[in-house]
């Protein structure tokens, strides 16, 4: 394959020849996924696609890596899935996550669940065009968006991290905040998962990335308003203290 070409790497349960799982991906990698990609000028590719030459474990984590889009599947919570999804996670790139309720009752996994996922009704030939058509918007999406805007659990919990351990305590109430910000955005996520799994309601891939944007950035603009209040609070007590010090030195000298 050309380097230069663009290419979606296809994160999902393979399984071995002549079973279930691996006639499932078959299936969603060409009449979902890789449509999809193509649309968006991707071409898709699945690890066991691969043709280069070498160690397929190492080929595949350098796709997850560098290639420019990735698409993963998290049905039936596959652990090899989960691995290359949070190695995608710590490189901040895009990706988009598809799920399919294998028995319609289950939650979209906890670490993931603050994220946006795409629902899968396979085996419902149906439903694949309206399926396609919603990838192809969340690929478009997905590619646009700025590494800062591509907020994942690892990110998010670096960044944490550093605000907790500074020594500023401005970025202490930050902190505090986030924190608190993140568990509301879990609870509601669950909520939203009953509801579209148990109910079969499910908006727009637009409309659900349009509705993260917004959020991301109303949580951004919260932050930086609660930043400079704390700035300038912390200013003015800091000139408080400078006057005060002015103030205990004239006096000294005045003695």
């Amino acid at each position: 394959m050309a380097k230069d070409q663009r290419t979606c790497f296809v994160i999902c349960p393979i399984g071995d020849e002549g079973t279930d799982i691996r006639k499932r991906s078959d299936q969603i990698l060409g009449h979902i996924i890789r449509p999809a990609a193509k649309e968006c000028g991707y071409t898709a590719i699945r690890a066991d696609k691969i043709s280069e030459p070498g160690m397929i474990t190492q080929q595949v984590i350098t796709r997850v890596m560098d290639d420019p889009m990735v698409v993963a599947d998290l049905t039936g919570w596959n652990p090899n899935v989960f691995y290359e999804l949070a190695i995608r996670h710590a490189v901040r790139k895009p990706f988009v996550l598809l799920f399919q309720p294998m028995t319609g009752k289950e939650r979209i996994p906890f670490d993931v669940a603050g994220l946006r996922v795409l629902r899968l009704d396979y085996p419902d030939w149906d439903s694949v065009d309206g399926t396609k058509a919603r990838l192809t918007e969340a690929i478009k999406v997905a590619g646009e968006l700025a590494p800062e805007q591509l907020v994942t659990p690892i990110s998010h919990a670096i960044n944490l991290q550093q605000l907790t351990e500074s020594q500023n305590p401005i970025a202490a109430v930050l902190a505090e905040v986030d924190s608190t910000v993140k568990r509301l955005d879990q609870r509601l996520t669950f909520i939203e998962t009953d509801l579209v799994l148990g109910l079969g309601l499910e908006k727009s891939t637009a409309q659900r990335w349009a509705e993260m944007n917004r959020y991301w950035a109303e949580k951004k603009a919260a932050r930086d308003q609660l930043y400079e209040e704390l700035s300038a609070h912390w200013a003015e007590e800091d000139k408080k203290q400078q006057d005060a010090a002015a103030d205990d030195s004239a006096k000294s000298r005045g003695k």
